[in-house]
């Protein structure tokens, strides 16, 4: 957050917001629009929140990570022989995969349009430029959401790792889980839900930690048919 504020602009903000809507809940938009305008209003502290946010970020991020690394060996059914330094170091490898696929799609949403105006203005074909743009960054986007997902789930849990054909076939269900699960979650609270009348301003939070509790609910059922192709795979080799 601290390197968006002394990166970004108010332009950034839109441009972000405008992508995730539609996919994120709009309590949950409206929490992150928020603190991103916030933080690039206030980039002089920017510098400051780096530095501390990063060492407080990287450490958060990791033991969620490696709650997710105790789900999957739940799901695995196996026990983690692993010791606290091993899981840390495990998790800050599997946070490596997440952030990955995060500054992919930073790139792709904050550079991508700019550059293909550009291109397709110097080539004279700014129309062609930008739907062969629109048409190609989805799926270069949902390839680096598969390389995380599939990232955790081989090496996130405790053991040898699973076949690829397994980790695909885990990583593509979660992604499908995930993609329709935060569509259907977004229309339920835009449209049924009444969680500001209850809770207040609370309420963007609640639905912030319900989209993100159904995102790891996605993750766990992916790792499950993980689990089932990969008995199935050993059963039948014997």
């Amino acid at each position: 957050m601290g390197v968006f504020g002394l990166a970004s602009s108010e332009k950034t903000v839109t441009t972000l917001v405008d992508a995730m809507d539609g996919a994120v809940p709009d309590a949950a938009l409206e929490l992150i629009s928020d603190t991103l305008t916030r933080v690039q209003t206030n980039s002089s502290s920017g510098a400051s929140l780096a530095g501390v946010g990063l060492v407080v970020a990287l450490w958060t991020a990791s033991g969620a990570i490696n709650a997710l690394m105790r789900g999957l060996n739940r799901v695995q059914g196996v026990n983690d022989t692993r010791n606290i330094a091993r899981q840390r170091g495990q998790a800050a490898v599997l946070l490596g995969w997440v952030l990955l696929a995060a500054g992919l799609s930073f790139v792709l949403l904050v550079l991508g349009p700019p550059l293909s105006d550009w291109i397709g203005e110097s080539i004279g074909a700014p129309t062609l430029v930008n739907w062969l743009w629109w048409s190609m960054h989805w799926p270069i986007l949902i390839g680096g959401l598969f390389l995380a997902m599939a990232g955790i789930l081989r090496l996130g849990p405790a053991g040898p790792a699973a076949p690829r054909g397994a980790v695909t076939a885990g990583a593509l269900v979660a992604i499908v889980l995930w993609l329709t699960a935060s569509s259907l979650f977004a229309v339920y609270t835009a449209n049924f839900s009444r969680y500001g009348a209850a809770w207040g301003s609370l309420s963007a939070v609640i639905v912030m930690l319900t989209w993100l509790w159904l995102s790891g609910l996605a993750l766990m059922l992916g790792a499950q048919v993980e689990n089932e192709v990969k008995v199935r795979a050993a059963n039948s080799g014997r």
